[in-house]
């Protein structure tokens, strides 16, 4: 997990105009909502500012632009589409990310923009194209959250364009299991110090969980471990020389993305070889 830049439009109303004046049907009802997407916006920024996007009011519309899905299909046929009149708009959000990283997992790389108050019907169609409801994401992250709608404090994700201070401190950390043949399992956790707030505590744990990011991390780190067990084998007997090589590692990794899979890993083998000879 990892905070990125929040995204800045000059005119966003200029913008929602732009994509409403696309549509047939329902163009006239729905550009008279403008004002009204424009001050939810505002709110929107003022919860996510404050965590706490789980109190957000929806905006009621009427059946005919429901029935329409009206919303839907300026997301679809006028930002996200190739050649549609805010496709810049939608490179330029999909290719934000750090690194191309998703702000989710820190792990894989982005392939599409998550809402992160989804479009659904009884979600937040409002926001279906406003940039700082649009996430860049990985795939699997997209699909597990899928159309979660936050409805208590402690049940949300961060959000990335909102919460600046998630890796000031480290949280993230793994334990490694021993398996008769002499194998290691990686396993993954949340410990989080006082220091960072509760409420955001209780949101990277749930974040954590709901995205199965345990399980994710542990096969990238088995995978990790089979490809440097070439350098374990030629360093067997020369603990400081590893301990060294695996804390360099997790530094440079933590100066990356201080809760990385990576870092944890690293400075967990480092440990275990300090306090276990024969770990490997």
């Amino acid at each position: 997990m990892h905070n990125i830049k929040k995204p800045q439009i000059e005119n966003l109303e200029q913008h929602l105009e732009n994509c409403i004046d696309r549509l047939r049907k329902t163009k006239i009802k729905t550009k008279s909502l403008i004002p009204e997407i424009v001050s939810q916006c505002n709110l929107y920024e003022q919860n996510a500012s404050n965590n706490t996007l789980y109190l957000l009011n929806k905006i009621p519309f009427d059946d005919e632009i429901v029935q329409n899905q009206t919303f839907k299909k300026l997301y679809v046929n006028h930002m996200s589409k190739q050649s549609s009149c805010a496709y810049d708009l939608y490179n330029k959000l999909l290719s934000s990310a750090p690194f191309n990283k998703c702000p989710y997992c820190s792990q894989g790389d982005v392939e599409e923009l998550d809402h992160f108050l989804p479009k659904i019907e009884n979600g937040y169609p409002e926001f279906s194209i406003v940039p700082i409801n649009l996430v860049p994401s990985c795939h699997r992250c997209n699909h597990k959250k899928h159309e979660f709608i936050p409805t208590t404090k402690d049940k949300q994700f961060i959000h990335p364009y909102f919460v600046n201070n998630i890796n000031d401190y480290r949280w993230l950390y793994c334990k490694v299991n021993h398996s008769i043949e002499n194998e290691l399992t990686f396993i993954f956790y949340i410990n989080c110090p006082n220091e960072i707030e509760k409420s955001i505590q209780e949101c990277i744990n749930f974040q954590f969980n709901k995205l199965e990011l345990a399980i994710l991390y542990s096969k990238n780190a088995a995978n990790e471990y089979a490809g440097i067990k070439n350098i374990i084998d030629k360093y067997h007997e020369d603990k400081e020389t590893l301990m060294q090589l695996f804390n360099d590692r997790a530094n440079s990794y933590e100066n990356h993305i201080r809760n990385s899979w990576q870092t944890a890993m690293y400075y967990t083998l480092a440990e275990e070889i300090e306090q276990n000879n024969n770990f490997i």
